[in-house]
């Protein structure tokens, strides 16, 4: 069940998609934006992992969404990557890890608002319990992740690119053990 007082722990401007009018349209905006970024991603209208998932959003002067991201908690119906992660995240399962992803990122303009959504990602976490964040990442980006988060490099070619034409990997972020490096980069949010 998702606890909707999180909306507490978000750094401004984040807000929390509470209704599904909200969800909607941040699935519109993610669909629009993934066509020209990654046209291999078909963004469903009525995902069944938004029924799990924190959907985060932001909005400009004018109320249109101008990005969105989601944390999946881990259900029955599994993440929405499980089909890219490696075997060992199963194993993290059967150990009773309790999982979350973060993705489903579309920042347009200020991107800034990568701090937000990962100091939002970390508070959530903390808040439910979370041992690890899961992420399908650009391979490009893997060495931010490592040295910012700490993040763990469980795969480093995931062998999808969504259309892109780069290499994504895979990564988990325990967040016991979150660097230092993190909270100094997110501290004056």
């Amino acid at each position: 069940m998702l606890d909707m007082t999180m909306a507490s722990c978000l750094p401004s401007p984040l807000q929390l998609a509470r209704s599904g009018s909200e969800v909607a349209r941040t699935c519109h905006f993610r669909r629009n934006e993934y066509r020209k970024i990654y046209p291999k991603v078909q963004v469903a209208e009525h995902d069944p992992f938004n029924n799990h998932a924190y959907v985060l959003y932001t909005s400009d002067a004018d109320g249109n969404i101008s990005s969105t991201g989601s944390l999946v908690m881990d259900s029955a119906i599994g993440l929405p990557e499980d089909g890219l992660f490696p075997a060992v995240v199963d194993d993290y399962r059967r150990s009773g890890k309790r999982l979350m992803e973060i993705g489903r990122f579309v920042i347009r303009g200020n991107l800034n608002l990568v701090k937000h959504y990962y100091k939002a990602a970390h508070a959530i976490a903390v808040r439910q319990g979370i041992d690890s964040l899961l992420m399908v990442i650009r391979q490009k980006d893997v060495l931010f992740h490592q040295k910012r988060l700490g993040a763990e490099l469980l795969a480093e070619d995931v062998g999808e690119d969504f259309g892109s034409g780069q290499p994504f990997a895979c990564m988990a972020w325990d967040v016991r053990k979150t660097t230092p490096a993190f909270l100094r980069w997110v501290a004056s949010l």
